[in-house]
């Protein structure tokens, strides 16, 4: 209120505080979430189109076209709809982690984005999530490099086509050998 802004003393540095730091840093974490939301918004509803890539290019690198199932689309967007609540669940309360959270924060946001993304191809191979999780996880520098440059504003919008096309083909030479397939080296 303007009385307590022009009384002075303790009570006027707090509403200064509140009106010039506080509210700034509050709309700067509300628009990193409403980009990362977006990007896992983004993810649900391109989920059908994306399993159909992923599906296409893992049957030609089998040597199996036209033999991959496609998966329906309300279970695609289902399972889809469940990995974004976890997806977005972690980095969001890494947020409020003082000091460590804010430094592991957009680590966690971009190995998380990157396992999405493998995660339609990866989902054709192993249908338990904790497994697909865990395996993925066991390689944090792959999840790192693939999925940093996907939170860089604008130029995700840019890889976000590319990026499904481009983890089929990284779970075919990191996770997809792993898993036993005849086109295994």
């Amino acid at each position: 209120s303007p009385e307590a802004a022009g009384s002075g003393g303790l009570l006027g540095a707090l509403y200064w505080l509140y009106a010039h730091v506080a509210k700034y840093l509050l709309y700067l974490l509300t628009m990193v979430l409403m980009y990362f939301l977006f990007m896992v918004t983004a993810n649900i509803l391109a989920s059908p189109l994306y399993d159909g890539i992923a599906g296409r290019m893992l049957a030609r690198a089998r040597g199996a076209a036209g033999r991959e199932n496609p998966l329906a689309w309300w279970r695609i967007m289902g399972e889809e709809v469940k990995k974004a609540v976890f997806v977005a669940a972690l980095p969001v309360l890494l947020v409020f982690v003082p000091v460590a959270g804010q430094l592991l924060a957009p680590l966690a946001a971009a190995g998380l984005l990157a396992f999405d993304f493998l995660d339609f191809a990866f989902c054709r191979d192993e249908p338990r999530f904790a497994v697909r999780l865990r395996r993925a996880a066991a390689q944090p520098l792959t999840l790192l490099g693939f999925g940093l440059p996907l939170l860089v504003p604008i130029l995700n919008i840019v890889l976000f086509p590319f990026a499904i096309c481009g983890a089929t083909l990284l779970y075919l030479d990191t996770l997809g050998r792993a898993e036993g397939r005849p086109d295994s080296k």
